[in-house]
């Protein structure tokens, strides 16, 4: 037995030097690996800042440069210390013509990197998300090579390929990484894809036009974040929103986003189907209530007070935000006869003195 004890003791002591070894090493190794980087990034510093020095005297970058890009940067290490060199001077001008110069190198590594793993077109694609908009004059080219890296990817990859794809704002691209992911069924979330539209290099409002126009095959995911995407730029899509809201041509998360629209930017036309909506207590009156805030007049104030009584909280929840913003008065705050709803409004009206703000869809 005390053998068998002893066994054990030494077999947990080896096991925790050989752990111990380890961890020894693996730092080392960071240390190393960090360390490489650092003269890797410096190198290439060197490397930029002479091409810039040409590009100041009116030469092109030389083509030997041009060679070394491509090169050396199909290693993934190697890009990230040439990333880590370039990004800081992102926001010169020089730099957006040095990479403009370069765009063809660029293009071709994209061809090179559609053959590596999943990990480094995700890399890949978020560095050239980052040079983008120097990299417009290829961007038909360019797209059609990102949507090759789709097939057998991860969210993250995706993802990374999509703000690429905004970045040297492709309609196309765009256009056709969407179809892509409906016709493989690939869900990607709809916040994502709205907040990723709203930063589009090129003309948003076509781009939106024309995604609109497929969102019907699409579903209501892709409806969704365009809508979402218009909200945060144009007033230019209410007679098409307040058509797909009326005629019920949209799910019902798409006809939340629909309202969301119509409370920042009022459009007379949908005035009366909000009331019919808080008066209704249809499933979606817990953004009409909202977006009434934007409709002022003695009947919106009147459906709100009705909304007040609702039997859905959040409806009565917006429908007393919407009347503090619209200036409701304490005096009539008084008249109101229902208990619950003058504990609603007065809770909203305290929210609004210390917050500064009202219900929210």
């Amino acid at each position: 037995m005390q053998v068998y004890i002893r066994l054990m003791m030494f077999l947990y002591l080896f096991i925790c030097i050989c752990l111990l070894i380890f961890n020894i090493y693996y730092i080392l190794w960071l240390k190393l690996i960090a360390k490489r980087r650092q003269k890797t990034t410096a190198f290439w510093k060197e490397q930029i800042d002479r091409q810039l020095q040409l590009l100041e005297e009116g030469s092109a970058i030389a083509e030997s440069h041009k060679r070394l890009l491509v090169t050396k940067l199909v290693h993934t290490e190697v890009l990230i210390a040439y990333h880590s060199a370039l990004e800081p001077m992102l926001a010169e001008e020089s730099v957006q013509q040095y990479l403009r110069e370069a765009a063809r190198e660029w293009r071709q590594l994209a061809v090179l990197y559609s053959k590596k793993d999943v990990t480094e077109r995700a890399y890949f694609a978020y560095v050239l998300s980052a040079y983008g908009s120097a990299l417009q004059g290829e961007q038909e080219m360019l797209s059609s090579i990102l949507l090759g890296y789709f097939p057998n990817s991860s969210i993250y990859c995706r993802e990374n390929v999509l703000q690429a794809l905004y970045a040297i704002g492709s309609e196309s691209g765009v256009e056709r990484a969407f179809d892509w992911m409906y016709q493989h069924r690939v869900s990607h979330p709809a916040r994502l894809l709205s907040d990723g539209l709203v930063t589009f290099s090129g003309d948003r409002i076509s781009l939106a036009n024309k995604l609109w126009k497929d969102c019907e095959k699409w579903g209501e995911q892709y409806q969704t974040a365009v809508i979402q995407m218009a909200t945060q730029f144009s007033d230019s899509f209410s007679e098409l929103f307040s058509k797909a809201l009326l005629e019920g041509a949209v799910g019902q998360e798409a006809a939340f986003a629909i309202l969301r629209y119509f409370r920042k930017y009022p459009y007379e036309p949908v005035r009366e189907y909000l009331y019919q909506l808080v008066l209704e207590e249809s499933e979606l009156a817990i953004a009409a209530a909202s977006a009434l805030e934007a409709y002022p007049g003695e009947q919106t104030n009147a459906v709100l007070l009705k909304g007040l009584c609702s039997r859905n909280w959040y409806t009565r929840r917006n429908a007393a935000g919407s009347l503090v913003a619209l200036g409701i008065t304490e005096e009539e705050i008084l008249q109101i006869d229902d208990r619950y709803a003058k504990e609603m409004i007065q809770y909203m009206a305290a929210l609004k003195h210390v917050k500064g703000g009202a219900g929210v869809a």
